[in-house]
């Protein structure tokens, strides 16, 4: 087989770096695996000219960065010594999966052969088991194998590698090297909470009011929510009225007739996580909020701050929260679509770069503050990938580094089927509403000691920064 044909003889769904690699070099059986790499890429880059295949095409160009990159580090031979151990990372809505594949040694045998996956990021090491007949090849990767969930942000192995001097991001499982112990351990800590429902178990009464909700039938479920009198700390029946206002919205969602596809990319979001994030404000009056492809104050002001660092472009994004005492950027929010695809990944480079941008503006508006007391302040990110609401905070880590860790996910619910996952939503409501009003009272602080020329100088903002 010719081995520029192997993506025009099969859907661009069915590609695969190993068989393309095995592909080109049964074509070229005396060429090393950087020189197939090198011919697989030059192909690639002909083929994404096409407009009906670029979006695919880039997918799989990332993923040969990769490959090309381990080869650079580990300098293989010929194609014979190269083999595949793949990481599965899920990034369709229905569970399709793309690969990031290293090499390692084949065995050689027609049989079932036994492959250990290599990586530096920590991982334990696992076996994956390869059939081989004929023209196909089966894989079996054992139970605790790590893998990434869908439908949550990420970001692509060579953005990681180009920030991780500069940010310290934990948004899954797995352990980079470059990431610190503290980082890590608090990833871990948001994790454990989530999978205990910490926020919603400190509001017992609260909790249990939307267990007895979610047990009633469709039907009945709005009178229900209404006709009851509500318990517990102010606190528990704040968040019973969002319970009572998001359950009732959910309620006619569940009646109305199915939306006629084709659907915007931006129609789920507008009808069901929108409305969860109005009623929620509504009750607990933290923030003013703009929607709908917003550009915000902070990209204007690192275009004036940093005029030497070239042109910075205007950046919309989908909602906007602003503080109501300081009148700052809290909450950035965005949507990505439906599909699991590169757009998460922008989506999420989005929320980390603007985020920056807003906590530089902070600190330029607090430079005589404490820099010891400015690691506690946080922006906040939503993301929507799929059916799934995730909660990002970034901040600053150390002089050097600003940190970016998942606190919460859950998926909203669209279905009366689904009903029980509002249990994760509202644990992600209260664990949003805890950051939010860490930083109303880290404003207060902030401010009192910008003005009060009581702060030694060698301990505030401008001493470690310059003049921010």
């Amino acid at each position: 087989m010719n081995s520029s044909n192997y993506f025009f003889q099969r859907p661009s769904k069915y590609w695969t770096v190993s068989g393309a690699l095995r592909a080109y070099g049964e074509a070229r059986p005396g060429a090393s695996a950087a020189e197939l790499c090198d011919q697989i890429m030059e192909d690639l880059e002909a083929i994404q000219q096409k407009r009906t295949m670029s979006k695919r095409v880039q997918l799989f160009l990332e993923e040969f960065k990769d490959m090309q990159n381990f080869l650079e580090a580990h300098q293989p031979g010929s194609m014979e010594e190269v083999a595949v151990s793949q990481i599965n990372i899920a990034v369709g809505s229905v569970g399709a999966t793309y690969h990031h594949e290293v090499t390692q040694n084949i065995t050689g045998a027609s049989g079932p052969s036994q492959q250990t996956k290599r990586t530096s990021e920590g991982l334990a090491e696992s076996s994956v088991l390869m059939k081989k007949a004929k023209s196909k090849c089966f894989q079996f990767v054992p139970p605790m194998v790590p893998s990434l969930s869908i439908n949550k942000p990420r970001l692509p192995a060579d953005d990681q590698n180009m920030l991780r001097n500069m940010i310290e991001i934990q948004i899954n499982d797995q352990k980079r090297a470059s990431v610190s112990s503290a980082t890590y351990e608090k990833y871990m800590k948001n994790m454990d909470e989530e999978s205990a429902n910490a926020c919603l178990r400190a509001m017992p009464e609260a909790n249990a009011f939307l267990a007895r909700a979610l047990e009633q039938d469709l039907a009945t479920l709005p009178a229900w929510l209404w006709s009851q009198s509500l318990k517990g700390t102010e606190k528990e029946k704040m968040l019973c009225r969002t319970i009572q206002l998001a359950l009732t919205d959910f309620y006619a969602n569940c009646c109305r007739p199915e939306p006629l596809p084709p659907l915007n990319e931006r129609t789920a979001f507008i009808e069901h996580v929108i409305p969860v994030i109005k009623y929620y404000n509504a009750v607990y009056k933290r923030l003013h909020i703009q929607w709908a492809e917003k550009g915000f104050q902070s990209n204007r002001f690192i275009a004036i701050c940093l005029p030497n660092e070239g042109q910075f472009p205007k950046k919309l994004v989908d909602g906007i929260r602003i503080g109501l005492d300081d009148r700052t950027e809290r909450l950035i929010i965005e949507s990505s679509g439906e599909e699991d695809d590169g757009h998460t990944m922008e989506d999420t480079l989005k929320i980390i770069e603007c985020s920056i941008q807003c906590l530089k503006m902070d600190m330029s508006n607090h430079k005589y503050a404490r820099f010891e007391t400015f690691k506690r302040r946080r922006v906040l990110g939503l993301q929507y990938i799929g059916d799934k609401l995730s909660l990002l905070s970034i901040g600053v880590l150390d002089e050097k580094h600003w940190s970016c860790v998942l606190e919460r996910s859950a998926v909203v619910p669209r279905a009366w089927r689904e009903r029980r996952n509002w249990i994760k939503v509202f644990e992600m409501l209260l664990r949003m509403d805890a950051l939010l009003s860490e930083q109303c009272i880290l404003s207060d602080t902030l401010l009192d000691e910008h003005t009060s020329g009581a702060i030694p100088g060698e301990q505030t903002i401008r001493h470690i920064y310059g003049d921010p």
